[in-house]
């Protein structure tokens, strides 16, 4: 039973991202069979661990509000940084 799919964005808007160079992709969990298990923490502490070790001290993401996981950036230290009309950039400082 697959967890997550991914993709790269195509939208070619900047929005979650501190610059247009900046690569970006989409995680779209099976929420029905995963929401409240501890999963996107999992794999979203995996991907800041996999950030530092290449030497990233930054990461932004967009999330728009109704999320359910806009709870989870917010606990694993990430900050609003931008709004836009129902979704926000937000940005955690990493380390090295």
């Amino acid at each position: 039973m697959p967890i997550a799919a991914g993709s790269p964005s195509t939208s070619g808007h900047p929005t979650g991202r501190r610059s247009p160079s900046t690569p970006s992709s989409t995680l779209r969990p099976d929420v029905e069979t995963w929401r409240g298990r501890g999963v996107g923490r999992v794999l979203l502490r995996a991907v800041l661990d996999t950030a530092r070790e290449r030497g990233i001290r930054t990461v932004s993401l967009s999330v728009e509000r109704a999320n359910f996981a806009a709870r989870l950036y917010v606990a694993e230290g990430f900050c609003t940084v931008e709004s836009f009309e129902d979704a926000d950039t937000m940005v955690a400082e990493i380390g090295a």
